[in-house]
């Protein structure tokens, strides 16, 4: 056996996990980049900052249920595609909102990945 299939077999680096890591790495990396500066977007906006993380808070503890029943339902890599699709869509509102509202639906897409990925 060669010393780079002994390292792979190892630490079970096969295909898919390294493609799935590499991709929640990714998201988490552009998830907590941006989330410093978005109180400031809002204020910009003219939002109140507070109801913004109530939000983030709510639908971080609905959105476990329909995550895990997703999950059961129609797999995890399903379910995990979804909650990916679902929070672009989400992280594309917070780029292109001209105003404050549009961030608010966009934290409804972005917490699905959020909470129903876990």
């Amino acid at each position: 056996m060669t010393r780079r299939f002994a390292v792979k077999k190892a630490l079970g680096l096969e295909r898919n996990i390294v493609a799935v890591s590499v991709a929640m790495f990714l998201l988490a990396l552009g998830e907590n980049l941006w989330k410093r500066f978005l109180p400031k977007y809002l204020e910009a906006l003219g939002a109140a900052i507070g109801f913004f993380g109530t939000c983030q808070d709510f639908l971080d503890g609905i959105y476990q249920y329909p995550g895990g029943w997703i999950s059961d339902r129609y797999g995890r890599q399903r379910a995990l595609l979804l909650f990916v699709a679902l929070a672009t869509n989400g992280y594309a509102l917070y780029c292109v909102a001209p105003v404050w509202p549009l961030i608010f639906l966009g934290v409804v897409f972005v917490m699905a990945w959020a909470s129903m990925a876990i």
